[in-house]
């Protein structure tokens, strides 16, 4: 994709950053031949195991052509939205939601992002947010955050940047609401 700045996976799960980003030194999880990693969250390996112990059906034990049809996404790109290292994407049925209290009973979270429900460690966009802000602080001194969501679990990252913007969903909580970009763009 051509990134070459820091960036965060996986609704916060982790925060990769570039080797020589930051002049200062920080504490992190991993490295890779690019990026220094913090991990937030769990990793998948133990994900999978409470989620398989659920038996709701998952993005790891469907087809590229199943993930395709469910969300829409090329046989390309749905091939690319399984690769997963830190949260695993539920379909669930009406009278599978019950199960959501397994996995907080199992120790870990779930959200939602408008169209599925997420498996993930106990971590979320805005601890992942406010970590690397205070990072880009620590570089840079004032730094001003922008956020911009367009469901539940964008609320928490939403929460702790400077200007937060939420796209196109007027019931929800009090956060900017914009129709377009192009209103966010007005605005900073």
């Amino acid at each position: 994709m051509g990134v070459t700045d820091s960036f965060i996976v996986e609704n916060g799960s982790a925060i990769y950053i570039p080797k020589d980003y930051f002049s200062f030194p920080f504490e992190y999880d991993f490295l890779t031949e690019k990026y220094r990693v913090i991990v937030l969250g769990e990793r998948y390996q133990k994900i999978r195991e409470v989620v398989d112990e659920l038996g709701v059906k998952c993005f790891g034990r469907m087809s590229v052509e199943e993930v395709s049809k469910v969300t829409g996404l090329s046989e390309d790109l749905a091939k690319l939205a399984k690769q997963r290292e830190y949260l695993e994407p539920l379909v669930l049925g009406e009278d599978e939601k019950e199960k959501l209290r397994l996995v907080e009973k199992a120790g870990l979270r779930w959200t939602y992002g408008g169209k599925f429900y997420s498996v993930i460690g106990k971590t979320d966009k805005g601890k992942a947010v406010k970590k690397l802000v205070e990072l880009f602080r620590k570089e840079f001194g004032k730094v001003e955050s922008i956020g911009i969501g367009d469901s539940p679990n964008d609320f928490s990252m939403l929460e702790v940047v400077d200007k937060p913007f939420l796209i196109g969903n007027k019931k929800i909580r009090n956060f900017r609401v914009v129709e377009s970009f192009d209103e966010i763009f007005d605005e900073i």
